[in-house]
């Protein structure tokens, strides 16, 4: 649907500036919803009038979806940003399971909106399922040709052959794909790290697949001050590849020019909105190590929160940052935090994979809080001790090897001189 064609919910008299998210209607290939801080729906995108087929003005975005118990559960922290996964039924009745993302929109300090992104999570799986069902019908024809008489044997063959066909063509169109994003991927992950005399950082990365959105990196800015960045685009496979590695670009050649992570995720903000028109977004947090001067500065876009062990304290703290993520929203604004970082200070940053690994048992997310309590428990062993205690019990709560969705975790550690 073309800008001058598509319909909003709210006319005149409305309490919100639509034309601030048209962007985000148009591009976005997700279902979106603006709210009040009540959880009352304000306007939504043509993607999810078509899906709900009711009116939602006013209608409390929680009660259109199962899973999510009470308002309060998703409005407990409207400061921060949430994923649930959530059940919905279409217009025709059929099921959808949704990643439902839940994004304050503040103002000097203030919640003055909340964005509901849904991205359906079958379309992910869309390879598999067009797979799975030339599997099935090569089945059912083998089945057929059992019990059928030669007089429709040949054309079922013929049948038969056609389908072992497009299983094999389908097979190696993905295959190719996944290799050519994998390459990309692996292309933009560092091999080697600055050398700081002081700090000490491990990487861990599990991608859903051959490849993933995840990215992140390290420069020097000079002065033994180190660039950390761990960003996570917005879908899966090429494009995100590609986004991936932009970003890369972007990073490496405006860092150094950047003293201050909100300046830096400010440029990279307007270069993508300029360069994205696909409905991609990327999440990113990034900060800025200082040992001769013992801080730490970060900013956030949309990135779920990292934490800091203050060894002096014995004590965990989660940074916050309330920066709208990258690539949708031109005025999105974004501001620096600072924090001490002293010698055997540990900091852990990490990607939403972790936080939203699924146990069919429990029907629950691995989560913030249960993340929070493995890092706590495994603190004071070694960088490569901790990711690997998290990496254990987050599969063990999940009852599987693999996640479903790409997972990086970075560990940065102080040393003690």
């Amino acid at each position: 649907m073309h800008n001058g064609e598509r319909n909003f919910f709210l006319r005149q008299g409305s309490t919100i500036d639509s034309t601030r998210f048209e962007r985000f209607f148009h591009y976005s290939n997700d279902i979106v919803l603006i709210t009040d801080p009540d959880g009352k729906v304000l306007d939504a995108n043509q993607r999810a009038r078509n899906y709900f087929n009711q009116p939602l003005r006013g209608t409390r975005f929680h009660e259109l979806f199962d899973g999510l118990a009470t308002q309060e559960e998703c409005l407990k922290n409207p400061q921060v940003v949430h994923s649930f996964r959530v059940r919905s039924h279409g217009k025709r009745g059929e099921s959808h399971t949704f990643k439902l993302t839940l994004v304050p929109v503040v103002q000097k300090e203030h919640v003055k909106e909340l964005l509901v992104i849904l991205s359906d999570l079958k379309e992910m799986y869309s390879y598999e399922c067009r797979i799975d069902k030339l599997r099935a019908r090569i089945q059912e024809l083998e089945r057929e040709r059992r019990l059928i008489g030669d007089g429709r044997l040949e054309s079922a063959l013929e049948e038969l052959e056609k389908a072992n066909l497009s299983l094999d063509r389908i097979n190696k169109e993905l295959v190719k794909e996944l290799e050519f994003a994998a390459l990309v991927q692996k292309s933009l992950l560092p091999t080697s790290f600055p050398e700081q005399k002081n700090l000490r950082f491990i990487f861990h990365f599990e991608p859903m697949g051959p490849v993933g959105g995840d990215y992140y990196d390290v420069v020097a800015l000079g002065n033994e001050r180190i660039g950390l960045i761990v960003a996570d685009v917005s879908g899966h496979g090429v494009g995100s590849a590609f986004i991936a590695a932009m970003l890369k670009i972007s990073f490496v050649n405006q860092a150094p020019l950047c003293d201050s992570p909100a300046d830096l995720l400010l440029r990279l903000n307007k270069e993508y909105c300029r360069l994205i028109q696909t409905g991609e977004y990327v999440t990113s947090f990034y900060v800025i190590i200082d040992p001769g001067s013992n801080r730490l500065t970060f900013s956030g876009a949309g990135h779920p929160m990292p934490f800091l062990f203050h060894r002096g304290s014995n004590s965990t703290e989660m940074l916050k940052s309330e920066g709208f993520f990258l690539g949708m929203f031109e005025g999105a604004e974004y501001v620096d935090g600072v924090r001490d970082f002293m010698p055997g200070d540990r900091f852990l940053l990490y990607t939403d994979g972790i936080i939203e690994a699924f146990s069919s048992e429990e029907n629950a997310q691995f989560g913030v809080e249960r993340l929070l309590k493995s890092f706590n428990m495994h603190r004071s062993r070694s960088a490569e001790d901790l990711t690997g205690g998290i990496i254990n019990e987050v599969k063990g709560f999940m009852q599987q090897s693999s996640f479903h969705d790409d997972f990086a975790m970075v560990v940065v550690d102080y040393k003690n001189e």
